[in-house]
């Protein structure tokens, strides 16, 4: 199922983007027309991976739900819009979705949007 969400988020928040009063991150963004294709991995994981990501990346030594890091480098200018990597820890997407009392499937979706709009656009 997420492997149909995922570029149906990506195509939505591009096309409205034009119309949005945030800043993106790189002023390239703004028109995705210029890129062949867009980009971005997801990857579904557990509690100790998303940990050992966490302790490298951010010196922070315990599990979070999500995390997401941008791979865009407008100084390369290539074809691609290479957005980023957004990785999801199923064991706490399924404790935050019992606590909030949907599926595991709407949380992850959730965190998606989330991180996905939190790779482009400066808040």
């Amino acid at each position: 199922m997420l492997r149909l969400n995922v570029p149906k988020a990506l195509k939505l928040a591009f096309n409205n983007l034009k119309d949005s009063q945030y800043k993106t991150r790189d002023s390239s963004i703004n028109d995705v027309g210029l890129f062949e294709s867009v980009e971005m991995s997801v990857l579904l994981c557990n509690d100790e991976f998303i940990c050992k990501l966490n302790k490298e990346w951010r010196d922070e030594d315990h599990a979070t739900d999500v995390l997401s890091m941008s791979q865009h480098v407008p100084e390369l200018k290539l074809p691609i819009l290479m957005l980023g990597d957004i990785v999801i820890s199923v064991e706490t997407a399924a404790r935050q979705a019992e606590e909030r009392g949907h599926t595991l499937l709407d949380e992850i979706r959730i965190l998606l949007v989330r991180h996905l709009i939190a790779l482009f656009v400066l808040r």
